[in-house]
């Protein structure tokens, strides 16, 4: 039996994940909802239906935002990657 997979990018949802008993296979799928996920369990135990296998598209558009992980991403990568925007400018950027 494969130990149950927990997420770091989902922390408020790491108790219904590990109820799903998804293992920590990589084989990555875009989710209804234009995020990442390691595999199709994890997307499904989101209650989220798979949009295609692979990761998710981004548009054209390469805007640079500030991730909470301290580093500048597009807004696109930041929302299928799952990580938290802080500020829609750079990160090193300062606010007006």
């Amino acid at each position: 039996m494969s130990k149950p997979l927990t997420s770091t990018t989902q922390t408020e949802s790491t108790l219904k994940l590990t109820q799903c008993n998804c293992d920590s296979s990589y084989s990555p799928v875009c989710g209804s909802d234009k995020k990442n996920y390691d595999n199709k369990c994890i997307a499904q135990c989101f209650g989220i239906s798979i949009q295609k296998n692979g990761h998710c598209e981004c548009s054209t558009n390469q805007t640079l935002v500030c991730g909470k992980d301290g580093l500048d991403h597009t807004e696109c990568d930041a929302n299928a990657s799952q990580i938290e925007i802080v500020k829609y400018i750079p990160c090193a950027a300062s606010e007006l």
